[in-house]
């Protein structure tokens, strides 16, 4: 099933849907099961809710806000604000904007993509990888409260600022 919304929907928890923004931007919302969020090119504001969501954000300048479940979140290109709060697994790729990636509760992965981008990790064990193989990113790396967060960043590029126990400086362990 595809919905489309304009603004603030939710379906039934005892069913998935794929979600698409309506154009332009505005905002929409998944359900407590697994959905397929697709952001639209506008700015979007993104809510995943429960489920082990899978949220493309697309362009524009967009908010996504995870949920209580393991979700995956794609950036898109445009500056991009994410945030989990959740004591599961999460992955998220920001897009080739300038992003802001924050894990929360739960183990994270968390990749920067192109462009300076600020990532931080949060409360549990994280990896955390700051840029691409196109050394285009200054970025910012906090690891946060975890033991055993990993931050894989380029040297000369990227800048860690704490909170990480191993850091991988172009594919060399520190």
């Amino acid at each position: 099933m595809t919905v489309l919304i304009g603004c603030c929907f939710a379906l039934s928890a005892a069913y998935a849907a794929n979600i698409a923004c309506s154009s332009g931007g505005g905002s929409c919302s998944g359900t407590n099961s697994a959905d397929n969020i697709t952001g639209s090119g506008g700015d979007d504001v993104i809510f995943a809710y429960d489920g082990n969501d899978s949220v493309d954000a697309r362009g524009g300048k967009d908010l996504v806000r995870g949920g209580d479940s393991g979700d995956t979140v794609f950036g898109g290109p445009g500056y991009d604000y994410v945030v989990y709060s959740n004591n599961e697994v999460d992955g998220l790729a920001g897009g080739n904007g300038l992003d802001d990636i924050h894990g929360d509760g739960g183990t994270d992965v968390l990749y920067g993509g192109p462009n300076d981008d600020r990532l931080s990790g949060d409360g549990d064990d994280d990896l955390i990888i700051a840029s691409d193989d196109d050394l285009n990113g200054d970025d910012k790396v906090w690891g946060g409260a975890g033991d055993n967060d990993i931050c894989h960043v380029i040297s000369g590029y990227d800048h860690v600022m704490g909170g990480c126990e191993t850091v991988v400086i172009d594919g060399y362990y520190v």
